[in-house]
């Protein structure tokens, strides 16, 4: 079984991102992370509130959506 990709995405704007200072309207433009803990570390230093991480499944084209959280400091 293939395994999902992952992305992160703005919940507001439904942009995807991909790459630095970018976000793309296709998923097929954003960047793809290995997994999920990349994707949420990269995501953690970005300023932008509303992101999330998101496993795309192609097999059966489901996602798998986790709300990214920011650390209140």
């Amino acid at each position: 079984m293939e395994r999902g990709k992952v992305f992160l995405r703005d919940s507001e704007s439904k942009q995807w991102y991909a790459g630095l200072d970018r976000w793309a309207t296709p998923r097929a433009d954003a960047r793809a992370f290995a997994t999920v803990e990349e994707a949420s570390a990269l995501g953690s230093g970005l300023a932008v509130t509303s992101l999330e991480v998101v496993v795309h499944f192609a097999f059966d084209n489901q996602e798998l959506v986790l709300p990214l959280r920011k650390k209140v400091t």
